[in-house]
């Protein structure tokens, strides 16, 4: 599976699993982390994703097929994938706090762990193998303040898949050539 179509499919859940727990945050960013422009902070709550590795696992399954006079060699590869998921939610100073960013962190973190959510990645052809403890790291914002910035890796088992193709021999030369 491509990356793009995997981040597709994992934004979406990361979407639906917010708005389960906290159906305020409808229509909430989930961000490409590390994106080659800086467009600054987002002013409300976000959540991002990045892609930290790619694993390969076991040993690759090759099919070989002839179709209309051109070999087929297709290899597929096990691998596992894992993904950051953090949440930014800016606390203002005085105002009632009803949600932080662990709290959404959390419950995201949650979400993954959903039989439902398993059971409909499986459909997909993802497996989710391993969601680790939420980890809430601080950082001084542009104000001097200092912002939780929580995150957890999902790690989740996806196939790749290359195709190679080679046209059929047409002709073959007998001539012996002497050395």
């Amino acid at each position: 599976m491509l990356d793009s179509q995997l981040i597709r499919i994992l934004r979406a859940e990361i979407e639906a699993g917010a708005v389960a727990s906290f159906p305020s945050l409808a229509g909430t960013p989930v961000i490409q982390k590390a994106q080659p422009t800086q467009q600054g902070s987002s002013s409300g709550p976000s959540l991002y994703l990045e892609k930290i590795d790619d694993a390969p696992r076991h040993w690759p399954m090759s099919k070989f097929g002839l179709v209309d006079g051109v070999f087929t060699e297709e290899v597929t590869q096990l691998y596992e994938s894992v993904y950051q998921i953090s949440s930014l939610f800016l606390q203002l100073v005085g105002a009632p706090i009803v949600i932080t960013a662990s709290d959404l962190a959390n419950q995201v973190m949650m979400w993954f762990l959903l039989p439902s959510t398993i059971a409909r990645l499986r459909k997909q052809n993802i497996g989710i193998l391993r969601v680790t403890k939420v980890r809430n790291e601080k950082f001084e914002d542009d104000e001097h303040k200092f912002e939780a910035h929580p995150s957890f890796d999902l790690t989740i088992t996806n196939d790749r898949t290359l195709s190679v193709t080679t046209p059929k021999v047409t002709t073959i030369d007998g001539t012996i050539h002497s050395v």
